[in-house]
């Protein structure tokens, strides 16, 4: 029997699966990445979850880990770019790493595109943009049933600038997507509305005014994102996943409708929510069965 480790490493936490090679989970596990403890703490943290996911099975069993990380990547080099989240991950060869210490081939790519690659196995568009909205968003591009990494580091739509000198992100800019529409963006502006922070799920479940309100207003944010990402790319499909698409149509709706009314052509793209469970772990292990 051959397996697959994969491996979700986000801000906020961090998922390791393991997977045989018809793409069924045979384990999987979860830990709070507690980023602010900085890249030594985390690291360890990384290692540890993938040392509990391959325990009690035979290394030469273990054919790869992929791992789908929050943040750009040089595919070619397989290193770290500057991940907004992941404070002094920069320029860290985490692929050799890894390796280093499993003895097992590893490969790292950017979680959109690991997100992005399975989307692309369960539809029939060519072309379709992927965006993962909770702490943050990221974007991944796929064209022709390929990843798109331009240089190394596209799919970076979470940081299209969508309100000019609005409040700041973490990668430094102004009124980027990714502060305005993320679910980060949602918990601030349920703080500002009813006091306490809550999550998109928890807001559409609410069904008053005021709840309505915060969702539409997040909607107008993504849809002018959308729109942008329409006129760029012009993909058939715009698949949205992560924690936010818990609020369903509450926030689809009005992100639609607000992307139509800054598209200006005709063409008909589908906005929809990822219907996978875990897309960057799937994707992560696709990247061993391609």
């Amino acid at each position: 029997m051959k397996y697959i480790v994969s491996v979700d490493f986000g801000g906020s936490k961090i998922e390791s699966a393991l997977f045989d090679l018809q793409g069924n989970i045979i384990k999987k596990l979860r830990i709070a990445t507690n980023a602010k403890k900085g890249k030594k703490y985390v690291l360890k943290k990384l290692l540890k979850i993938i040392d509990w996911t391959i325990e009690g099975f035979n290394k030469k069993e273990i054919i790869g880990i992929g791992i789908g990380v929050a943040s750009p990547v040089n595919f070619k080099k397989q290193i770290l770019g500057n991940p907004p989240n992941l404070p002094g991950w920069s320029n860290t060869p985490l692929a050799k790493i890894v390796q280093n210490r499993f003895k097992i081939k590893t490969i790292v790519e950017n979680d959109v595109n690991c997100a992005a690659l399975a989307e692309s196995k369960f539809t029939n568009a060519k072309n379709i943009v992927v965006l993962t909205l909770g702490t943050g968003i990221g974007g991944g591009i796929i064209i022709n049933n390929e990843i798109y990494r331009g240089n190394g580091f596209a799919g970076e739509l979470g940081h299209i600038i969508v309100q000019e000198n609005g409040p700041k992100c973490m990668c430094g800019n102004r009124g980027c997507l990714e502060v305005l529409a993320s679910g980060t963006a949602i918990r601030k502006l349920s703080k500002k509305v009813f006091g306490k922070e809550l999550l998109a799920s928890e807001l559409a479940k609410m069904k008053n005014k005021k709840a309505q309100k915060v969702l539409k207003e997040i909607g107008k944010h993504l849809g002018a994102g959308l729109a942008t990402i329409v006129h760029a790319l012009d993909p058939e499909e715009i698949i949205l996943a992560g924690g936010v698409k818990e609020a369903g149509n509450a926030l689809l709706k009005p992100t639609i409708k607000e992307m139509k009314k800054r598209v200006f052509t005709d063409k008909k793209v589908v906005v929809r929510f990822s219907q996978l469970d875990d897309p960057v772990l799937l994707g992560a292990a696709c990247l061993f069965l391609e």
